[in-house]
């Protein structure tokens, strides 16, 4: 009986220490596995929409928690917009991945007609905004409330264009304004044409100008007339991604600057240090133009003609960049007559808008040239009344523009409610200079 006891006793000992050393072989690796984070919800999201309608977009996705500054998102949001000749608006957007998502990016792209409504157009920046987000909401825990559908079967069929890319625009304006001693009317008409493709660029414009304004004063009347005609045309055929060659052609008529009659051919080229597929981001162009002017006066010039055929040579330089910070548009171009290249002109222009910290946005505008070139003068004295009422060009060395303005939108950084009662309002403070 004693040997089966100390039998038995031994049995369970040797049982015990192999559990307790199973257990002590387990806890280390038990310790040294990571325990899992907490699962993200839904991503935070940072919208930077300069011109569009925020608030609006914000609203249309549920599914993410949007952020009013950056700082702590999981993914950046740049909407960029550009003009096309065609008078079309598109759209770039542009996703990237922060912290858990860091290193995924992409673009996606919206397209509007230039009759497109500003419902159309938040509905088409809404879809392709939900469309780039899924993939960030699809590795949340929210991915389980989200399903995808297909609102119709589209057939892959080629582009039929009845106007062939054609598009046109016809603008016309008047107005009349009076009393007792004063009175001006004025009329404005324009019609453009232009088609676009991806080898071609084409574009016509005619526009025309009257003026016409009286003044009673002393007993008599003093009265102001100015017109103006002009006619330019543009083509320009892509050679690469970074080169195209092109010619311009003005005809114009101006009795501000004495013109009666200038005609203006000027092939160009033009080199992008970019490629021209990213100039919804950036750009850096060089365009180069040979003019031919031959122009024919209404009075005789500060250098005695009625008329004279010249060349002209331009260059200039364009720069824009579109950042997450603001963006930055320049252009500094530089003329003279090969006859005289003291006969000069030099002209720089920019805008800057720049985001300095949540919702405070500066807004820089400038343009300013050197005047050496004023060919078309009159001659002789101008009388008070062309000076007062700016019905003659007058020799100048500079001129210059300059504008500043500050914008700050401030509070709450969770509302994703949109109530067009009453119009727009809201915590805003708007400073202009």
């Amino acid at each position: 009986m004693k040997t089966e006891k100390h039998t038995s006793a031994r049995l369970l000992g040797t049982l015990f220490l192999s559990a307790l050393a199973v257990s002590l072989a387990a806890a280390p690796s038990a310790a040294q596995t990571p325990a899992e984070g907490p699962e993200i919800d839904r991503p935070r999201v940072f919208l930077d929409a300069p011109g569009c309608d925020e608030a609006a977009l914000r609203a249309e996705v549920g599914f993410v928690d949007w952020l009013d500054s950056p700082g702590g998102e999981h993914v950046l949001v740049t909407v960029r917009k550009q003009l096309r000749e065609s008078g079309e608006t598109e759209y770039t957007l542009t996703f990237e991945g922060r912290r858990e998502f860091d290193g995924e990016r992409q673009t996606l792209t919206a397209l509007t007609a230039a009759s497109a409504s500003p419902e159309e157009t938040r509905q088409a920046l809404a879809r392709s905004l939900k469309l780039g987000l899924m993939r960030y909401a699809g590795k949340t825990a929210v991915a389980d409330r989200l399903s995808v559908s297909l609102q119709d079967k589209v057939k892959p069929t080629a582009v039929e264009d009845k106007w062939n890319f054609w598009v046109f625009s016809l603008n016309f304006s008047t107005y009349f304004n009076g009393e007792r001693s004063y009175k001006t009317s004025m009329l404005n008409a324009n019609a453009a044409a232009s088609r676009v493709t991806p080898d071609w660029k084409l574009h016509f414009r005619l526009s025309g100008y009257v003026n016409r304004s009286s003044y009673l004063y002393d007993g008599g009347e003093i009265v102001s007339t100015s017109n103006s005609k002009y006619f330019s045309a543009m083509a320009a055929k892509s050679l690469n991604d970074h080169f195209s060659v092109g010619a311009f052609l003005e005809a114009y008529s101006s009795t501000y600057s004495n013109i009666s009659f200038n005609l203006s051919p000027a092939p160009a080229v033009e080199y992008d240090l970019f490629p021209y597929s990213q100039c919804t981001k950036r750009q850096l162009r060089f365009l180069y133009r040979l003019n031919f002017r031959a122009s024919r006066y209404m009075e005789e010039t500060i250098y005695d003609k009625l008329r004279e055929n010249l060349w002209n040579q331009s260059m200039s330089v364009t720069l824009e960049l579109k950042e997450k910070w603001g963006t930055i548009s320049t252009s500094l171009e530089g003329s003279n007559y090969l006859h005289d290249f003291s006969k000069n002109r030099l002209e720089l222009s920019g805008e800057i808008v720049v985001r300095l910290f949540r919702g405070l946005r500066v807004n820089l505008y400038g343009s300013g040239s050197r005047i050496r070139d004023q060919l078309s003068l009159r001659k002789g004295e101008a009388s008070l009344e062309e000076v007062l009422l700016r019905r003659r060009q007058l020799e100048t060395s500079y001129s210059y523009y300059f504008s500043v303005g500050l914008s700050y939108n401030f509070g709450s950084t969770q509302s994703r409610v949109v109530n067009p009662r009453f119009g727009s309002g809201g915590q805003r403070i708007s400073i202009s200079m």
